[in-house]
């Protein structure tokens, strides 16, 4: 195990769980405004958040905060890849 495989799982881990927060946070602010029927659960929810959100504040920028930490996240785990394939 080489240490640029720990680096990108760290790095990697590191960007899933920063954007879980920015998501836990925006369905925290959709609750706030959102009518009681359609609050949005914690633990089941999907890429609905990102359009009730912008619809909610549309100049927030957690949709884009969201969105590229998902794509660094990604990016992480290509690296990860890479070191394990090579």
């Amino acid at each position: 195990m080489s240490i640029g495989m720990v680096a990108a799982t760290l790095v990697g881990g590191g960007f899933t769980v920063a954007a879980n927060l920015v998501a836990f946070t925006m369905i925290e602010q959709i609750n706030q405004k959102a009518p009681e029927g359609q609050k949005v659960d914690f633990f089941r929810w999907g890429t609905e958040i990102k359009k009730k959100h912008r619809a909610l504040y549309p100049d927030s920028r957690l949709v884009s905060v969201l969105n590229s930490l998902t794509w660094m996240a990604v990016a992480s785990f290509l690296v990860l890849c890479w070191f394990v394939l090579r």
